[in-house]
């Protein structure tokens, strides 16, 4: 099935999760919601899903700047990515994670905590507007979203970690 819009072909079928003959696992689009999955092709039991974070039309797009974003990370989110990794504050972070038309720089998906680190430009008022929609995108679906600036987790790393795990006890 194939759906055009504005000059773009689109292949649907790139967006539904396909099987896998020999395991009759999903192999890809990890954006449907837990849980939803219906019985197998087999009889076998429900299929589940990851986590629904990502919009399924537009989510190959995303997530190949995601995938960028993750090789060319800042100094800064560099810093704060080696204190969150493997699970050392006892919670679980991704890092440029697809969220919708959003790219998330860090997120606890249990914990529905969203962080950002914004370098200078987002302090532009156009910005500041783009950053002010996604918090709203963010909480709408029921994240809370804390930012720090560069210079904040470069200078102050013990504070922004602080601030950090106030949040997750929160």
């Amino acid at each position: 099935m194939e759906k055009r819009e504005k000059g773009v072909s689109v292949d649907l079928q790139d967006f539904v999760p396909q099987r896998s003959k020999s395991q009759n696992q999903v192999t890809k689009h990890p954006s449907l919601r837990e849980g939803l999955g219906g019985p197998s092709d087999s009889g076998g039991p429900s299929v589940h899903y990851g986590w629904s974070t990502a919009d399924a039309l537009a989510y190959t797009a995303v997530e190949n700047n995601a995938i960028e974003n993750r090789k060319l990370m800042t100094q800064a989110e560099d810093r704060l990515w080696y204190e969150l990794k493997a699970n050392k504050l006892g919670v679980h972070f991704r890092r440029q994670h697809v969220m919708g038309m959003y790219i998330a720089d860090f997120v606890s998906l249990k914990n529905h905590l969203v962080i950002e680190v914004d370098g200078e430009y987002h302090l532009s008022s156009e910005q500041k507007l783009a950053d002010q929609y996604r918090t709203d995108y963010l909480q709408r679906k029921g994240y809370r979203v804390i930012r720090f600036t560069n210079q904040q987790v470069l200078t102050d790393l013990e504070s922004v970690m602080s601030t950090i795990i106030k949040s997750l006890i929160a």
